[in-house]
């Protein structure tokens, strides 16, 4: 594929996401946790967020990447 539908494939599956109930509810709670509990101010809450996020996109990655490799399994016949 090419890096221009690859891009079009990530933009499509964020703004269809944006809206996702379940999706809001984790950040506010991400949120809420990290000033209420942890005491993250600045810098910190900066890296927290970071990490959350690199986190959250490692495992899309990673789910992506199996779905991948089982699609070579699955009968296009269905």
């Amino acid at each position: 594929r090419s890096e221009n539908s690859i891009l079009k494939l990530y933009l499509n599956g964020f703004f269809i996401n944006l809206p996702n109930p379940s999706v809001v509810v984790f950040w506010l709670g991400s949120v809420a946790v990290a000033i209420t509990q942890l005491n993250l101010t600045g810098r910190h809450a900066l890296v927290y967020f970071a990490t959350t996020l690199g986190v959250v996109a490692l495992t899309d990655v990673t789910k992506a990447w199996f779905a991948y490799r089982l699609s070579h399994f699955l009968n296009p016949k269905v």
